[in-house]
């Protein structure tokens, strides 16, 4: 495929025209956006086999990113399977995957990379906490009060109880 290059400067040239509402908002949202360009890792796509490593049944099969850590391959499990992030464990070639090591240093033979993933309980000490309630005042008349819950949305004249 020769050198990238000439594509990162198109990408870059491209852009910084794109107009952004302030310059903190611009180069924020130019960083998050050439992240993936920026890296020493070639960016190839892997096919990614997820399998339960207890029956070995396939959970799901992804195209992951050299670039991605493990991290990133979780979110995507979770996004495809429905077993949250905190829950999974990652294995490969028998070794476990650290959040933040990245899939190009897995050594894998072959053009499949092959994930066990071991589904590990939950316990209290790892459940979110609810959030709590929080207090807000109308617009329109600042006397009047309510409480409003951020992760149901639900909205209460009196304090609930949690």
């Amino acid at each position: 495929f020769g050198s990238r290059q000439p594509f990162q400067a198109q990408t870059r040239r491209a852009l910084e025209s794109v107009p952004m509402s302030s310059s903190r908002s611009r180069s924020r949202s130019r960083e998050n956006l050439m992240a993936p360009l920026q890296r020493d890792a070639p960016q190839l796509t892997l096919q990614t086999q997820v399998l339960s490593a207890v029956s070995g049944n396939e959970i799901c099969l992804l195209h992951s990113q050299s670039w991605w850590t493990a991290e990133n391959l979780k979110e995507h499990i979770a996004g495809v399977s429905g077993i949250p992030q905190r829950q999974q464990r990652l294995l490969a070639l028998d070794l476990p995957l650290e959040d933040s090591q990245m899939l190009i240093g897995i050594d894998f033979p072959g053009e499949l990379l092959i994930v066990s993933l071991v589904r590990v309980a939950e316990s209290d000490d790892d459940r979110e906490p609810p959030r709590p309630w929080e207090k807000r005042y109308s617009r329109s008349n600042p006397e009047f009060s309510y409480y409003w819950n951020p992760q149901t949305c639900e909205t209460s004249v009196e304090k609930p109880e949690v």
